[in-house]
């Protein structure tokens, strides 16, 4: 394979050439000669090559985006945050506009410009939705109709866990549905972004399945840990014991011997005994390293992020942010800041309020 593929695999004079010569002429018209044009359009003539198309997914999907342009001030992704955002449709369509022009030469290929561009956009849409029906989700989701969401997540987590989990879900009555990932991928040593078929009700952020780890909770008083230790009793089969209320069962874990951090198994397999599901008749044996694996195992962390609030709802107004000069700004490194003014004077205005904004 060449190194360089042309976009189209005839040249735009030959394409136009065959497009005029599927054109019908009928001279015995009354009125003079008849043309009859071809049922095909112009852009059934093009052929992208699957690498070239493949290119210009990733751009919808911002890949290949520098990150400044996606966040032009550091300070608007501190260290250990997490930013939600929309994928505003005409930028990523004015992205591949703007790689296609580059072949657009001379007056054969303007001819197939306009034409050729609608070709294309509906057929990385048709990616897109493929991606989506690919995951199996609950929520269907269509490209250019539903709006494309995404988070960037600044923190040394990701540097640890490139790999982290990210599940999205949407609100549908009295559940939550799951959302099709676009892309999820770490674009710098600790920023990692995803984007998503939707606007989630819900976003999960899991620590990968890599290993399987034992241990247990420090107690903590006035919000600070003690040598006290701590864990969540599970039963028979795995699941977390609750009580009358539905609040999990915790069980102290004693220390064998301290100086040496030894804990003390035999009181826990005793209160494991003693508070699980250890049922006369229903399990003929005594607690056993299966069930003391089990109820030390130590589950991957989950970081949940849910809104039910309204866009227009879910942002802060104007009179919340610093004031620089006299007007809401938000502040930037360097003592560099951003006036907001003019988007809250928009917001207030008529036109806003008939949009709904």
């Amino acid at each position: 394979m060449t190194m360089y593929q042309p976009l189209h695999e005839t040249t735009a004079v030959q394409q136009l050439h065959t497009w005029l010569g599927d054109f019908g002429f009928n001279d015995t018209d009354p009125d003079g000669l008849e043309v009859t044009p071809p049922i095909k359009g112009v852009s059934d003539y093009h052929q992208i090559p699957d690498r070239l198309r493949e290119w210009l997914l990733g751009l919808r999907l911002l890949r290949g985006v520098p990150l400044t342009h996606l966040v032009p001030d550091p300070a608007l992704l501190p260290p250990e945050s997490i930013r939600f955002f929309h994928v505003d449709p005409t930028w990523t369509d004015r992205l591949v506009d703007g790689a296609l022009s580059t072949a657009g030469a001379g007056t054969s290929d303007f001819t197939f410009a306009i034409d050729g561009l609608m070709l294309i956009r509906n057929g990385l849409d048709s990616d897109l939705e493929q991606i989506v029906e690919d995951q199996a989700v609950d929520v269907a989701w269509q490209a250019g109709k539903d709006p494309m969401t995404g988070m960037l997540i600044r923190s040394e987590l990701v540097r640890r866990w490139p790999d982290l989990v990210v599940r999205a879900r949407k609100k549908k009555g009295d559940s939550m549905g799951t959302m099709a990932i676009l892309r999820k991928e770490p674009i710098s040593r600790d920023v990692m972004i995803a984007l998503f078929a939707g606007s989630p009700s819900q976003v999960e952020v899991r620590e990968p399945d890599v290993a399987i780890r034992f241990g247990v909770e420090r107690v903590k008083v006035n919000g600070k840990p003690t040598d006290d230790l701590r864990i969540n009793l599970r039963g028979f089969e795995g699941t977390f014991v609750a009580d009358p209320a539905g609040n999990p069962v915790d069980v102290d874990v004693g220390w064998r011997k301290k100086s040496r951090r030894v804990l003390n198994i035999f009181k826990l397999a005793s209160d494991i005994k003693t508070n699980g599901d250890w049922k006369p008749g229903k399990i003929d044996r005594e607690p056993g390293a299966r069930d003391i694996a089990i109820n030390l195992e130590q589950l991957p962390y989950v970081q949940v992020f849910t809104t039910d609030e309204p866009e227009s709802e879910g942002s802060k107004p104007a009179d919340s942010f610093v004031s620089i000069q006299g007007k809401p700004a938000i502040a930037l490194q360097n003592g560099r800041y951003v006036h907001i003014d003019r988007i809250a004077a928009r917001r207030a205005s008529p036109a806003s309020a008939e949009r709904g904004e």
